[in-house]
């Protein structure tokens, strides 16, 4: 926002040192209209920040070391135009402390809603908490910011890598019925039979 401030400061000084020089009247109206359009537009963001929310979408899980994709979604109820919309998205890893950070630039038409789609990767498993700390609506010209709902926290479960599962069976020895090893009280490579079953 500082340096919105200077760069709006120095456009004027600008336009001011062009109009003393030119003296016409085109000068004086570019001179209006860079003095006039930065605190309009800020006052017409103060006005569509009611109708206006950004909400997080989390995946529910994910694998350590591979990217999840997210999603803000800009809602925007109003009539009028977000032009900047500046959100701060903080990942905060529950079992180890990490702690990642992010900035989003969003805008949405009037009537419309918008969004945005950012990763997140981790190298540790745990339990992620992802939140928007700080969310706010700007104008055409990003000289004042004003606060916005940034919606509830998400928490993205990133489980560690697994592995396929085998089964190894032993092969059949294929006893026979009437051999001295074969015993209906044992159990034996036929799986066809069972045995020890219990009720419970």
């Amino acid at each position: 926002m500082a340096s919105g401030i200077i760069l709006w400061c120095a456009a004027a000084a600008l336009c001011v040192l062009l109009h003393i020089l030119a003296g016409q009247a085109w000068s004086f109206a570019v001179l209006v209209l860079v003095v006039l359009i930065p605190p309009v537009s800020s006052v017409l963001a103060l006005a569509a920040r009611k109708c206006a929310g950004v909400t997080l979408f989390v995946p529910p899980s994910g694998e350590k070391h591979h990217a999840a994709t997210a999603y803000a979604e800009l809602k925007n109820g109003s009539v009028l135009p977000l032009f900047c919309v500046r959100a701060e998205i903080t990942a905060e890893n529950r079992l180890t402390g990490q702690t990642q950070k992010l900035t989003l630039r969003l805008s949405a038409p009037p009537r419309k809603t918008v969004r945005s789609a950012f990763t997140m990767n981790s190298d540790f498993c745990g339990s992620i908490v992802v939140r928007m700390t700080r969310v706010r609506v700007f104008g055409g010209f990003p000289l004042l910011g004003f606060p916005i709902d940034g919606g509830k926290a998400q928490t993205l479960c990133v489980a560690p890598n697994t592995f396929e599962m085998q089964l190894n069976l032993p092969l059949r020895t294929g006893a026979c019925d009437e051999s001295d090893n074969y015993s209906m009280e044992k159990p034996g490579a036929d799986y066809t039979e069972t045995f020890q079953i219990r009720e419970y």
